[in-house]
C-alpha cells in the first residue's frame, strides 16, 4: 500500500532535520535549506516546528527509507545541505558515510551523489557559456574525496584561474 504524500513529506523532512542536528546544532545555512525543503514539500510552519522540536528534544532516529528512490532522495538532500556553505568538512563527510550505511547505501553510492550534486550546483550557478567540463568536476571531486578532504567548492578553483 502506498504511503500518503503528507506522511512521506514529513518523514523526509524529519530525516533532514535529524541529519542537520547531528552535530548538536542547526547552522544558519542548514536552517535555510530546511526552510526551502519545508516549502517544497508543502509542510506547514506548525508541522515544521513540531518536527524540529522533536529532533532538538532528543529524536535522533532516522525514519525508514523504504524504497531505493527514497534512499536516493535522502542522500541528495543531505549532500545539498552539506554543500550549502560550499565545503564538505571531513566530519560532515564521515557523518554522511555513516548515514549512507544506515540506510543501506555504501560510500561509493554517496561519492557518486556528491559528484552529481556538486556538478549540478556548479552548472546552475554559473553564467551561460562558462561551463566547467564535467570530467574536471568529477576528477576534482574524486581526488578530494580519495585524498580524505571532501572540499568541493569547485567554483572557487574555476573562477580563481580566470
Amino acid at each position: 500500500m502506498a504511503e500518503a504524500p503528507q506522511k512521506k513529506a514529513l518523514k523526509q523532512f524529519l530525516n533532514l532535520a535529524v541529519v542537520a542536528y547531528l552535530d548538536g546544532k542547526i547552522e544558519e545555512n542548514e536552517l535555510t535549506f530546511l526552510r526551502q525543503k519545508q516549502r517544497q514539500l508543502g509542510i506547514s510552519d506548525d508541522e515544521a516546528r513540531r518536527v524540529l522540536s522533536l529532533v532538538v528534544g532528543g529524536k535522533r532516529d532516522l525514519a525508514a527509507t523504504g524504497t531505493p528512490e527514497e534512499r536516493q532522495a535522502l542522500l541528495i538532500d543531505v549532500v545539498e545541505m552539506a554543500l550549502a556553505d560550499g565545503v564538505v568538512q571531513q566530519g560532515e563527510y564521515d557523518s554522511m558515510v555513516d548515514l549512507a550505511r544506515k540506510i543501506g547505501a555504501g560510500p561509493d553510492e554517496l561519492d557518486k551523489v556528491i559528484a552529481r550534486v556538486s556538478n549540478r550546483l556548479i552548472h546552475a550557478s554559473e553564467p551561460q557559456g562558462a561551463g566547467v567540463p564535467a570530467w574536471l568536476v568529477n576528477a576534482l571531486v574524486i581526488l578530494a574525496v580519495v585524498g580524505g578532504v571532501a572540499f568541493v567548492d569547485l567554483q572557487f578553483f574555476w573562477r580563481a584561474g580566470r
